[in-house]
């Protein structure tokens, strides 16, 4: 059945299942979807995963199949960037919508797993003092495509002003911290007050990256939170303004 992305040409780069899993949401929406498979590491994917496009094969160390793919993305509206980095890349339309999946932002041309996204975000910590929790969930994929997504239809709308592509990059240890909210929610009882609204909208509950790539989660939604958040910063006296 046609659907809201319906005309839409994607071609998916995609070795990790956060790739795979954009994939699949777009297809699901109408898009034209083809899958060019990369080699290695082989994709660990759900059947499903996979659904809804069209699989070419290609071996992007021949020069016929380069330039295969390369007519592929001269057509396409968007691209699934999975490719690792260094060796043969293909050149990108001005206009077309490039998403790139990262395990972290410093790294924009890197693609990694989501277990190293999600540990990196701290998902398989708890708050109890027991000790780390893993869980076999593609948390940092889906969430990650999910944002992708997102990304993905807005650049498409902004190009309908200028005719200009852009790049979106979601890096899944980012992805992941915004649903660390959730985790808080049914772990602290926090107040029915805090409105999910709310929690988006201030810089004072969110996490923070630093240089060194870890990140510092700051919760300070409540007045005396926010004092003692100014004190440890060194800034007790703003808390009286």
């Amino acid at each position: 059945m046609p659907g809201s992305l319906s005309g839409l040409r994607v071609v998916e780069l995609s070795r990790f299942r956060a790739a795979a899993m954009l994939g699949m949401l777009l297809a699901d929406h109408g898009a034209e979807v083809v899958r060019v498979p990369l080699k290695s590491p082989p994709l660990q994917a759900a059947p499903m995963w996979l659904r809804g496009r069209v699989r070419v094969v290609l071996d992007l160390q021949t020069r016929a199949d380069q330039e295969a793919l390369q007519r592929l993305i001269d057509a396409a509206d968007v691209i699934i960037d999975d490719l690792p980095a260094g060796g043969w890349h293909p050149r990108i339309p001005h206009s077309a919508v490039v998403v790139r999946l990262p395990v972290q932002h410093s790294h924009p041309v890197r693609a990694g797993f989501g277990e190293l996204a999600a540990a990196a975000s701290g998902l398989y910590a708890t708050p109890t003092g027991l000790g780390p929790q893993f869980t076999p969930l593609a948390v940092a994929g889906w969430v990650s495509a999910l944002y992708a997504a997102l990304g993905v239809c807005a650049a498409l709308l902004a190009r309908t002003r200028d005719g200009r592509g852009q790049v979106v990059t979601v890096p899944q240890a980012d992805a992941v911290v915004s649903v660390l909210d959730l985790i808080a929610l049914f772990t602290i009882q926090a107040p029915s007050r805090w409105s999910p609204v709310r929690w988006a909208a201030t810089p004072f509950i969110r996490a923070w990256q630093c240089a060194d790539d870890r990140y510092v989660y700051v919760h300070a939604g409540m007045p005396s939170h926010a004092a003692g958040l100014l004190d440890a910063l060194g800034l007790p006296g703003l808390a009286s303004t």
